[in-house]
């Protein structure tokens, strides 16, 4: 059968501050380690996150479960 990806969201756990975070999306704003981060895109195996303060770009990698 046919299947087309719409986008992708994702799921995060930040470890220091208890933070857990579920259907993150593209523009969605997240607050953890005292910083303000915007979800800028999310690859099947990336999340790319960039700080609000300085705009600097921040790839984080996962494998899917």
């Amino acid at each position: 059968p046919y299947e087309r990806v719409i986008g992708y969201a994702a799921d995060i756990y930040y470890e220091p501050d208890k933070l857990t975070k579920k259907n993150l999306r593209p523009k969605d704003e997240i607050t953890f380690g005292g910083e303000t981060y915007y979800v800028v895109a999310i690859t099947p195996n990336e999340l790319i996150l960039s700080a609000k303060s300085n705009k600097k770009q921040t790839p984080i990698e996962f494998k899917p479960q």
